[in-house]
């Protein structure tokens, strides 16, 4: 929420700040939100199945500090490994087989799958919301170039 919160609020203002009407406002106000969901998740997806080389962070680092990510919420969802998960997040320490049994929770339980599917829907969304806009400029021509870089970052 934060992510999508300010990239709201920053492509909202601009188009106040550009002398948009309101629904033009609007529709700059999702794209911001959208955008922000879904470059989100992809940093969610990054945080656990992320290349060290090119993420600069260790393999399923938001693992082994516990954060409350899409995937693990989704995980948490799922009644087949949900008690599994929580069973080793309760865990004072987590060790690298605490670790892998996590990522085989998480492969289990489909939740890169479902990240990924929401991510490009909400990307979808957003360049939606642009498209609605009616404006064809080379502002908008970046802010698309920035949409489609944001979405599929290398993992």
């Amino acid at each position: 929420g934060k992510t999508a919160a300010l990239l709201a609020i920053s492509t909202g203002l601009g188009a106040l700040i550009a002398g948009c009407k309101p629904e033009c406002l609007e529709a700059y106000r999702r794209f911001g939100y959208h955008l922000g969901l879904a470059f989100q998740m992809e940093d969610d997806i990054l945080g656990i199945w992320g290349d060290e080389a090119r993420t600069g962070k260790s393999a399923a680092s938001d693992i082994l500090e516990r954060k409350k990510t899409l995937p693990l919420l989704y995980a948490l969802a799922q009644p087949e490994v949900a008690s599994a998960v929580r069973e080793i997040y309760h865990r004072e320490t987590l060790s690298a087989e605490d670790t892998h049994q996590v990522l085989e929770l998480l492969a289990q339980a489909g939740a890169r799958d479902h990240t990924e599917t929401q991510a490009r829907s909400h990307h979808r969304a957003a360049m939606a919301a642009l498209d609605e806009t009616g404006i064809e400029n080379n502002a908008q021509r970046d802010l698309r170039s920035l949409a489609q870089a944001l979405l599929g970052r290398q993992s």
